[in-house]
């Protein structure tokens, strides 16, 4: 269960941060925002860290609440409750935050079925979820070949899809 955390429900999928010639899902520019605080938590420690994502988090819902096909919010609050799971540990909470993280990755994937980043972000979860959590390598590498057919220079998702099928 520990894998899970640490390495599964998010390891890359919300580490991933876009590159820029890879387009971004639709989105307003609140949303950008909060994919932005998502990012800069990478580089914070502890209660900075915290408020980053959790800001990042508040701000994507705040979106959502004007306009709940912002692809870009829905992008956001995976990627910050993603790293929130992910640097809070193993607990029970954290078990039910998965179901939220695949509904929200699900829709971004329903609002901008072709972005290679939510495409990517998908691809690694299925990878490292266990089956009894919805994992499944297969689709995860079917989406990740997808990502390649749309972001063929997209080395991280070249590094992801490689692991995979090994």
């Amino acid at each position: 269960m520990n894998r899970l955390i640490t390495i599964g429900i998010v390891f890359i999928a919300v580490n991933y941060w876009p590159s820029a010639a890879t387009a971004m899902p639709r989105g307003s520019a609140d949303a950008y925002k909060a994919l932005a605080f998502c990012h800069q938590a990478d580089a914070a420690i502890g209660s900075e860290r915290t408020q980053l994502l959790a800001s990042g988090l508040q701000l994507a819902e705040r979106v959502l609440v004007l306009d709940e096909r912002d692809a870009a919010a829905h992008f956001a609050i995976f990627c910050n409750l993603g790293k929130q799971v992910r640097f809070s540990g193993l607990s029970w909470s954290s078990l039910r935050h998965i179901r939220q993280l695949r509904n929200e990755i699900d829709r971004t994937l329903e609002l901008a079925p072709e972005d290679p980043d939510a495409l990517t972000a998908k691809g690694e979860l299925l990878l490292e979820l266990p089956g009894i959590l919805g994992g499944d390598s297969d689709e995860g590498a079917r989406l990740l070949q997808r990502a390649l057919v749309v972001d063929p220079g997209n080395e991280a998702t070249r590094l992801f899809l490689t692991r995979a099928v090994r």
